[in-house]
Parts: C-alpha cells; structure tokens; sequence
C-alpha cells in the first residue's frame, strides 16, 4: 500500500509500514516497553530450545512457561513452551514470558494533535468454547467494570506510552491489550498500531452515544482538517461507564472468524 500510493501520488492515510512494524512486532515491542519503563509481562529473549526453557523455569520460577514469536494474529503467535517445541522451528528467536493466571482487556486510542485519545477499558474474550486455543481472542465487551485502581494503573501505561508513540512521530489509531493479574496488577501485553480487530464494532458503540469516533479522529490528524475539539472533551470518554454492548467471535483451529454474534 505504500507503494501504491507513493506511485500513484496517494496520501496514506495510515502510518507507514516500517514504523508499524516496530510496535507490531511483539518481541521488539517488549524491548521498547522494557527501555521506557512500562510495565509488561516479565520475559526475556532467545532461541526456542529445551536449554533455554528450563533456564526461563528458573527465571520466573514457574513450569508454566510461554513463547510468543514476533509477529502473529488472534493469539496464533503465542503457545506453550512445551508444544512450541513441537511446532516451532528448533532455535527460532522467541519471547519466553511466566503463564499468569488473569483477565485480558483491550483499548483502543488514537494520537491526536499529540494527544493520546483512550476508549474506555473493554474486556477481550478468550472463551475455550468458542476456540480450541486457550490464547485466541474470541470477542470483546464494554464495560469492563474495573476498579480505580486498575484504571489508574492503566491511565499510567497509557501516558508513558503516549510519550514514546508521539517521539516516534506515530500518528492515529492503536489498540492495546493488557492483561490484570489475580491481585489486580496490570501488565500492557501487546500493542495493535492499526485499525484493530474491534473498531468497527467499538465504533457503531461511539456513535451509539454520541461520541466523537476514534476513526474520525484518525481521518482528521492524517488530512490535517482545520477542526477545533476540546482534548479534555475527548480524553474523557476513558472513565465513560454507558458505552456497553459485546461482540463474539467463533473461531476455527487456524483462527479464522466462522461465525460473529453481536449485542448492544
């Protein structure tokens, strides 16, 4: 698509793919998280082999150990260390994480006018029934109904975020996912630097209650309309409680979408 539209002399209404790769790119991400001090799930980097699992059983002090490769979809990036073995190629570049038991949540943003836009927190489904991989997202939910202080556990990541997103010269729609522990600790798991799997969705709920859609936001910083909006108008929506509807998504053992069921 960058190509295409430096060819034809098309503005890209999307960041280019160089730069969504750096955040796109999970083991990378964990790196940039890991430099700038955000909170993330603990891990380290190298290659996948029977050595290197025992030592991360070591590390994290657990035997539930899980590898994530740098780049994949709906979860089909992330597996068990044990079944890695078997699937992977033998000494292929891996993160190594502990397994924590927890609840994912997701969140969609959009850098705008240097501002870091944020939805309210939504819950990301992984429902075993509806998908024979335990790390496949199979629909999200609003409203989350987190707590303060998980909230503000999260507004903190998103501001730190927000700092390195903006110095990169990262402009418009992301999403995120987190994941909260059993003691309500959070951890910022992944980003999405793109339209994500939910905005559509996300999307029909802002207009349901007459929010300023993310996705115009997005149009608006890449054209460079001449519109005024108050960024504290738009920045509340993060606490907004009303937004609510859950879309389900059943999905076959490659990870593609057979079936969507939604509700508002």
């Amino acid at each position: 698509i960058d190509l295409f539209c430096r060819k034809n002399n098309y503005l890209l209404v999307s960041n280019p793919r160089i730069l969504n790769l750096q955040f796109e790119d999970k083991i990378n991400f964990a790196k940039i998280c890991a430099k700038n001090k955000i909170k993330t799930i603990p891990f380290y980097v190298d290659n996948l082999n029977q050595k290197n699992i025992d030592k991360a059983k070591l590390l994290f002090k657990t035997n539930k150990i899980v590898v994530q490769v740098k780049t994949g979809w709906a979860g089909n990036s992330t597996y068990f260390a044990n079944s890695a073995l078997k699937i992977l190629p033998l000494n292929s570049l891996v993160k190594f994480m502990p397994f924590i038991t927890g609840t994912t949540y997701i969140e969609n943003g959009c850098i705008y006018k240097k501002n870091l836009i944020a939805s309210p927190v939504g819950i990301q489904l992984n429902n075993p029934a509806h998908s024979n991989n335990i790390f496949t997202t199979t629909g999200r939910s609003w409203p989350s109904k987190l707590n303060q202080t998980t909230l503000d556990q999260i507004q903190t990541i998103n501001h730190q975020l927000q700092t390195v997103l903006i110095n990169s010269h990262y402009q418009g729609f992301f999403g995120l996912d987190f994941l909260v522990d059993l003691d309500n600790y959070v951890y910022l798991a992944e980003c999405n630097p793109r339209l994500t799997a939910s905005f559509n969705f996300y999307t029909h709920l802002e207009l349901e209650n007459k929010l300023v859609p993310l996705i115009y936001l997005h149009l608006l910083e890449f054209l460079n309309l001449d519109v005024t909006l108050d960024i504290a108008t738009l920045q509340s929506r993060f606490l907004n409680n009303t937004l609510s509807g859950t879309q389900v998504t059943i999905r076959n053992s490659d990870g593609k979408i057979i079936e969507s069921k939604v509700t508002c």
